[in-house]
């Protein structure tokens, strides 16, 4: 597992903006906090039900709110994934792992870095 800091630039249906964002390949998901979905996206999606997540204690930490797309700008590429809404969370935005996989992100911690292994220009459905 591995966390790394990036800033980033985000898009979202309402804003563009550069953001610290935390790569956290020990999360499960990723999430953006509801301040930042607010000023980034118009449309999110309420959920039926709503989720919550633990905190390495093992008790609940975050609950899900909603869930927005967002854009991300990762090594010239631009990125887009699911973010979940949550309330209380430190940082505006975190990548988990969720994200990494889609797009075959791998953390360098030692060189606070990463790779990306999809180009989403290159996508194909078979």
């Amino acid at each position: 597992m591995g966390r790394i800091i990036k800033e980033l630039y985000i898009w979202g249906d309402k804003a563009k903006e550069e953001f610290p964002v935390l790569l956290d390949s020990g999360a499960s998901v990723s999430v953006i906090r509801e301040d930042v979905a607010e000023k980034m996206c118009k449309n999110f999606t309420k959920l039926v039900k709503k989720h919550s997540f633990n905190g390495v204690n093992g008790k609940p930490q975050l609950t899900t709110i909603a869930t927005c797309v967002l854009q991300l700008k990762m090594k010239n590429y631009i990125l887009d994934g699911k973010f979940y809404v949550v309330r209380g969370l430190k940082r505006e935005i975190l990548i988990g792992a969720d994200f990494m996989q889609a797009w075959d992100i791998r953390l360098i911690p030692k060189k606070h870095d990463y790779t990306v292994g999809v180009n989403p220009e290159e996508l194909e459905i078979i």
